[in-house]
């Protein structure tokens, strides 16, 4: 039976294909198959019937979210342009001023977290480690296991870090990017007791909001890995990006993964002309058929790019 993960990416696939009544289809199917991931599969059915212009089942979809005591980021239900065909509805201003209120005091207990795939191997595979830094209404213990296959292999461990931030119930993002690159810093320095690993020893990476992070985490100094995995990378402006850019980073390779159905793909085609043109050594590969999403064989594409000795390998 397929993982949630696997399933999520096929959700988004029909979905930037456009295909919404069959995603809604598939999300009503996963609601019964997944009940732990129940708030996260209720506002894409939300989203849908709305988009659909389904407003009654729009509704229905939003209060039994609510009345089951999950909730969505108020800035999410202001912003997504998903929502709005229900936006200036009664019931869904209750449902804001609901969220606003359950978000208040979720955000007092949050923290980062930091999650690790321990592997058991040789002492110089394990001294490799990879960062991993979710996408938006992302957690850490379900984007851990998308880049498993290494710590599977015994090549390295994985560890992913998850933001205090928080986006819907179990869900994250990093919206503040100052205090996300202050969170990722920190739980790194903590995690290794004060001596982040760096070049060789480090592979950093991210999908979407947190390729992003990833990228100006490196670009800025705040981390030094050897090689930089973006997954459809969140990034509109990547000429700004290298404006704030410390120093070019020495022998770092970057590994970019886009879909080629992605809207976002025109703008990841120029940051890999910037990255290379900064000298920087970069590798785009563009996956036909491919929303915003992770490739099938990203374990495997992983893998081969952290063995490899760089790029051009």
């Amino acid at each position: 039976m397929s993982s949630f993960s696997e399933e999520e990416s096929a959700f988004f696939k029909l979905y930037h294909e456009q295909h919404f009544e069959e995603a809604l289809r598939l999300a009503q199917e996963l609601q019964k198959r997944f009940p732990q991931d129940e708030a996260k599969i209720l506002y894409w059915q939300v989203c849908l019937h709305s988009i659909l212009n389904q407003i009654q089942h729009a509704e229905k979809k939003l209060k039994e979210l609510m009345e089951s005591n999950y909730w969505i980021s108020p800035n999410t239900m202001k912003t997504d342009p998903d929502l709005d065909s229900i936006r200036d509805s009664n019931f869904f201003r209750e449902a804001l001023c609901e969220s606003a209120l359950k978000e208040a005091e979720e955000a007092k207990r949050s923290v980062p977290v930091t999650v690790e795939l321990p592997i058991q191997t040789d002492s110089q595979s394990s001294q490799r480690v990879i960062v991993a830094l979710h996408w938006r209404f992302g957690d850490a213990s379900s984007f851990v296991q998308l880049w498993a296959d290494p710590a599977k292999k015994g090549l390295a461990r994985v560890l992913a870090i998850q933001s205090s931030q928080i986006a819907g119930p179990g869900q994250f993002c990093w919206d503040n990017i100052e205090v996300a690159k202050r969170e990722v810093t920190g739980e790194l320095y903590r995690y290794f007791n004060g001596s982040i690993p760096s070049g060789s020893a480090l592979l950093l990476g991210g999908a979407s909001q947190g390729a992003r992070l990833a990228l100006e985490m490196t670009l800025e100094g705040y981390l030094r890995p050897g090689k930089l995995v973006l997954v459809v990378p969140a990034v509109r402006d990547p000429e700004r990006l290298f404006a704030s850019t410390h120093a070019v980073p020495e022998a770092l390779d970057v590994l970019i993964i886009a879909g080629a159905e992605d809207p976002l793909t025109p703008h990841v085609e120029r940051l890999h002309e910037t990255l290379q043109r900064s000298s920087i050594r970069s590798k785009l590969k563009i996956c036909e058929g491919l929303g915003h999403t992770f490739p099938d064989d990203f374990g495997n594409i992983l893998t081969t790019f952290l063995r490899a000795k760089n790029c051009s390998t």
